[in-house]
């Protein structure tokens, strides 16, 4: 078992995980250890990067809330976030983002069965997304294919190490 005590810095306990291929546990870490504002960048340039043109409308209006509150933290993206998520589906990637952004907003509830306190929810959300974002497909369908899997994991914890890095900048920074 890898434990993160055993390692320098984030970062070497994140390029351990991608050697023994436990992937969804580095996406975990990852959306914990970035700030909250790039965690939700991350989950959009990832849920963008594999729905690409035949991304559903519906969970292209999620993303586009989420880059909107990023650019302008304006509550009305959030609170707009709750409607857009059950619209994309709250078993889909965008619809967990939907949930992400919109948990922390003023109107979310500051306690809800199953989550964590408000304040450290939007990771855990995002976590869910990019890890659904991997496994789904643009069109909702199971991806099977265990190297495609495996493939699209890389390129995800890249775009987040590129974002981690800040070669990647946050809007609204």
């Amino acid at each position: 078992m890898t434990v993160a005590n055993d390692f320098q810095n984030p970062h070497d306990f994140l390029v351990e995980l991608n050697r023994k291929k436990a992937f969804r546990d580095a996406v975990t870490f990852l959306a914990h250890a970035l700030p909250q504002r790039h965690t939700l960048w991350w989950a959009c340039r990832g849920l963008s990067r594999f729905g690409g043109r035949d991304m559903a409308e519906d969970a292209k209006a999620v993303i586009d809330l989420a880059e909107r509150w990023l650019n302008d933290a304006n509550p009305a993206y959030q609170a707009a976030a709750f409607a857009a998520a059950e619209k994309a589906g709250l078993d889909r990637p965008a619809g967990c983002l939907g949930i992400a952004l919109w948990s922390e907003s003023e109107g979310a509830p500051m306690e809800m069965p199953g989550f964590p306190p408000k304040g450290n929810r939007l990771p855990g959300m995002v976590a869910k997304a990019l890890l659904l974002s991997v496994v789904i497909d643009a069109n909702g369908e199971m991806i099977k294919d265990v190297d495609r899997i495996n493939a699209r994991f890389e390129e995800l914890l890249a775009i987040g190490v590129a974002i981690a890095e800040g070669k990647d900048q946050c809007p609204g920074e």
